[in-house]
């Protein structure tokens, strides 16, 4: 009778694959396997470089960078929290106008406070951007601000629930004047594709420039995948592209991106061939 080596040098290279994987998964329990799919799980989130907040190292600070030397006149912070991105570009570019958006009062009064020294380049609202206008239920950690959302994925004894204001974005647009954004940076724990699909008139109108925002674990409970936020960008003339430490990696959609690791993208319109250059 053969040996499994033997039968193996004698399969195609897909027929050796599947044998391989056959052994493995009989074989699934055991502590080396269990040790390399451990290994495996680390070199692939290390890969991605998912979960990572570090604004200096996952690639933000870069993309700013690249944003400075364009001088953006104006940039819009949604999901501002305690003001930590906003105070950055307003250090980066303080040419720029930073429109920032926090509905949590608490927090917002964290934001005002820290951000006294830029006065001059930021407007703070003390209310989020969605797809409605009115009051709507904010899921708020009372001990870790960085923690609020529409949905209400998180557990544990320190949420309460908030009634805040929300607006859409064209309203806030329309009110304020405001004919073009250089950069939309959305960061709100699951809700990014609502507060886009409150865009919907500014982005038919390409007025735009690009569109910075996070996936994660959360869309599993707002039910919007990074599918649906594709498609609807890309109907709107926009590429997309994951952001890394020293790249942009734009591309189409494809299952495999749908990995539900905390990671950041930026959109820019397909024509804007001179910015995706610099941030590829």
């Amino acid at each position: 009778m053969p040996s499994p080596l033997r039968r193996a040098v004698q399969q195609s290279p897909l027929q050796v694959r599947k044998t391989i994987q056959r052994y493995i998964a009989r074989r699934r329990s055991r502590k080396v396997f269990q040790r390399c799919a451990m290994v495996a799980r680390w070199f692939l989130n290390s890969i991605e470089d998912a979960g990572n907040w570090d604004f200096h190292t996952n690639g933000e600070s870069r993309l700013i960078k690249i944003f400075s030397e364009l001088r953006p006149a104006l940039v819009f912070d949604v999901g501002s929290n305690e003001g930590d991105w906003s105070a950055i570009v307003a250090r980066q570019i303080p040419s720029a106008t930073i429109h920032s958006f926090e509905p949590v009062p608490e927090t917002f009064r964290l934001f005002s406070s820290r951000l006294t020294s830029f006065a001059a380049n930021v407007v703070p609202n003390n209310f989020g951007l969605s797809d409605a206008e009115g009051t709507l239920t904010v899921f708020y950690d009372r001990e870790k601000s960085t923690v609020a959302s529409l949905t209400n994925h998180f557990a544990g004894d320190n949420y309460v629930e908030l009634q805040c204001h929300f607006q859409t974005g064209d309203s806030y647009c329309r009110e304020n004047g405001i004919e073009t954004i250089d950069l939309l940076k959305i960061d709100t724990e699951g809700a990014d594709f609502r507060v886009l699909n409150g865009f919907k008139s500014m982005l038919s109108n390409k007025a735009i420039r690009a569109i910075q925002f996070e996936y994660g674990p959360w869309a599993l409970h707002s039910h919007f995948l990074l599918r649906d936020t594709f498609e609807f960008l890309t109907s709107f003339g926009y590429i997309v592209g994951r952001i890394y430490p020293n790249e942009v990696e734009f591309q189409l959609y494809n299952r495999h991106l749908e990995n539900f690791l905390v990671s950041c993208f930026v959109a820019i319109q397909a024509t804007d061939i001179e910015l995706i250059n610099s941030l590829s």
